[in-house]
């Protein structure tokens, strides 16, 4: 991460945890005005089972692992508490759910989505698979002014990593 966004911090989050995607598609930076909750990890590992003819059990061999999921919701969203940059929930809330989508070329190309998560010191390089929009009650002017909303990221990397990386590097 670059010294430049070390000093740059949302108003609303008091400076104490830096938090946001870029859209490195649009290159657009969503800051998080709450801290996220519910932030959890997984990872898998795939295997496949052999069946042994006269054996009692079956020989279980490695297949793969997956991506890193990563899941996170930013809790409380409201119209008063819009990060900087937006005009007004909804326009945030469009700008997390573009996280999702490719965007296209003049000659018809498609461009995965591409993001950077950044929480704290960690910087990570991801695609948005789901992202999930619970509005609140409290409406005014035919509009919400509350929302919950859960993202679901898949980690990428550029080389695939074996146990030694990860434990050392992460």
């Amino acid at each position: 991460m670059s010294n430049e966004n070390l000093g740059r911090y949302v108003s609303g989050n008091r400076g104490e945890f830096l938090c946001y995607i870029r859209n490195n598609n649009t290159g657009k930076m969503i800051y998080f005005p709450v801290s996220p909750s519910g932030v959890s990890e997984s990872i898998s590992a795939n295997f496949t089972t052999q069946d042994i003819i006269g054996a009692s059990r079956p020989r279980i061999v490695y297949a793969s692992t997956g991506a890193k999921q990563m899941t996170l919701s930013l809790q409380n969203l409201t119209e008063d508490y819009v990060a900087e940059g937006f005009v007004d929930l909804l326009s945030y809330v469009r700008a997390l759910q573009a996280l999702a989508y490719p965007t296209y070329t003049g000659g018809g190309l498609v461009k995965a989505p591409d993001l950077t998560l950044v929480l704290g010191d960690r910087s990570m390089s991801c695609v948005c698979t789901s992202v999930s929009v619970s509005w609140g009650e409290l409406v005014r002017n035919q509009r919400h002014k509350s929302a919950n909303v859960d993202l679901v990221l898949l980690m990428t990397r550029p080389s695939i990593p074996g146990a030694f990386q990860i434990e050392t590097n992460g």
